[in-house]
């Protein structure tokens, strides 16, 4: 038993007491696959057989890693929750899987699909909320009557969150990704995994993650891509421009990296290997936040009439707000944010450089609100333009 996970003591310790099976999570496959240390020798070439589950893994990249392993050594894939008593689906060994399937359910285990109103909608080929129900799946949360009524319904089947589908000629069973994971783009549902497994297939990439984003004033999200570059001159001349160039050569159109491309240091995973994707929505919304703050005090500057000497921006003047009442028009307000948005875009990129986003988001919203307070209060007057 390993004390803690290091790539060098765990390809030695495999070859060294000749492990024959091995259970792991994706972000140990792909660490071995990217490493140097696996082209120059074949550590797991005594592997008789490996599983892998916690999280989705493309088949390509099953491939490559079932390359490393012994002659006719099945790797396949598994997939299962603490709720069904850890594995629901697998392969027996010694069956081989190239098609990155889960398996097939195991013995006493039963399953149906539902749409997203719940709807049972079970038929092969169709995607959907996959549900179980069985001996080996837990019968409830202890003390905890509001989560068994969401996660349960009426006759005893367990939502398990996840969108899979079965192929009729081999009962097969595929995962597509978390219900709430899947982007929605102009009525389409796009998986990030797909996405992730492309940018994965990149030799100048060595990890990657994808999330849906939104912008102000959209009702569809928009697929955005970290990106973790291969060190090295050739990794670090990748561009943003190249990575897109290279998904939408490869999926569809509307699967194309429309939400951006960003380069991280390192994809924040939980100790099972699922991507945290939350942390990168977190940047996001914190991002939006500071924009709308910014946005707050170039108005609340202008509003003062000290924002031409602040930004010393043609945009002096090209702002009209009406003295008729104590805090200007609302929807001259309006039209001001918009106005000033282009003109302030520098200064934007000044603050957020030079001071603390989010102690400056919350400043900015305490100033635009004192601004209303005292204007409404009488206390106060916006000077002519």
């Amino acid at each position: 038993m390993m004390r803690r996970f290091d790539l060098e003591t765990y390809l030695t310790t495999v070859e060294k007491y000749n492990v024959t099976d091995l259970s792991m999570v994706p972000p140990i496959v792909i660490t071995i696959l990217m490493s140097p240390l696996s082209q120059k020798r074949r550590y797991l070439r005594k592997t008789r057989m490996a599983a892998c589950g916690a999280a989705p893994l493309d088949k390509n990249v099953q491939a490559r890693f079932r390359s490393l392993m012994g002659d006719n050594a099945p790797f396949t894939q598994v997939w299962g929750m603490t709720e069904t008593s850890c594995v629901a689906t697998m392969f027996p060994y010694p069956e081989h899987d190239d098609t990155g399937s889960v398996g097939r359910l195991i013995p006493n285990l039963e399953a149906k699909l539902i749409d997203e109103d719940g709807k049972n909608i079970s038929a092969f080929g169709v995607r959907g909320e996959l549900c179980v129900r069985g001996p080996t799946v837990t019968p409830g949360y202890f003390n905890n009557p509001g989560a068994n009524a969401e996660a349960f319904d009426s006759e005893g089947w367990f939502k398990t969150g996840d969108i899979g589908y079965c192929d009729q000629r081999t009962r097969k069973w595929y995962i597509v990704d978390r219900r709430k994971e899947l982007i929605k783009v102009r009525g389409f549902q796009v998986a990030p995994p797909e996405l992730e497994a492309v940018l994965l297939s990149h030799p100048q990439i060595v990890d990657a993650a994808v999330i849906g984003i939104t912008f102000p004033g959209a009702d569809i999200e928009y697929p955005r891509a970290y990106i973790v570059r291969r060190p090295g001159d050739s990794g670090s001349k990748l561009t943003e421009t190249e990575i897109q160039e290279y998904v939408l050569s490869r999926l569809a159109k509307y699967k194309s990296l429309t939400g951006g491309v960003k380069f991280v240091g390192a994809i924040a995973r939980n100790p099972s290997g699922k991507i945290l994707k939350r942390s990168f929505r977190q940047v996001c919304h914190v991002t939006h936040f500071i924009y709308r703050s910014l946005d707050y005090l170039i108005i609340t500057l202008r509003y003062r009439g000290l924002f031409g000497l602040v930004c010393n921006s043609p945009v002096q003047g090209q702002c009209k707000i009406k003295k008729s009442s104590p805090g200007g028009d609302p929807a001259t307000r309006d039209q001001a944010a918009l106005e000033l948005r282009m003109g302030g875009f520098q200064i934007k990129r000044i603050v957020i450089y030079f001071l603390s986003p989010i102690t400056f988001s919350f400043a900015c919203e305490a100033l635009y609100c004192f601004d209303i307070f005292l204007s409404f209060a009488g206390l106060y007057m916006p000077p002519s333009p």
